[in-house]
């Protein structure tokens, strides 16, 4: 699963999400991008103008889409309620987009593909994480 500094990567040309992508494709394996993290990557491509928006339009191609349905929205309040400061998350698209990832792996058993472990480990520091520049 990527989160959204990985699929910004993509999308900006970064040379490790690429290959993180790339990889995955090539060997057949599952590629899951959650709904909340494609939003605010195609959020994130349209500032930044055609390039980027080129670029988010071929992932949904590549990659499966884990949508918000009802069960789904359970997952990411639950996650964001079990948070130490749930509070101050509540409001967050970011932390909504990391909860909505931490949910799918939690699900699934998938790991993470992201370019730092801190925002995901605070949410379920169980789940695993699999670092860009890591081989």
């Amino acid at each position: 699963m990527l989160d959204t500094p990985a699929v910004i990567g993509f999308t900006c040309g970064d040379e490790r999400a690429e290959a993180a992508v790339w990889l995955a494709v090539h060997e057949g394996q599952a590629l899951i991008v959650p709904a909340l993290v494609l939003a605010q990557a195609l959020t994130d491509a349209r500032v930044r103008g055609p390039r980027g928006q080129e670029a988010v339009a071929v992932l949904p191609a590549l990659v499966g889409l884990d949508p918000v349905d009802a069960a789904r929205a359970y997952g990411v309040a639950d996650t964001l309620a079990a948070a130490d400061q749930p509070a101050e998350l509540a409001g967050d698209a970011q932390a909504m987009a990391v909860a909505h990832l931490v949910s799918v792996s939690a699900d699934t058993g998938f790991p993470i593909v992201t370019d730092g472990a801190a925002r995901v480990h605070a949410l379920d520091p169980r789940r695993e994480v699999r670092l860009l520049w890591h081989p």
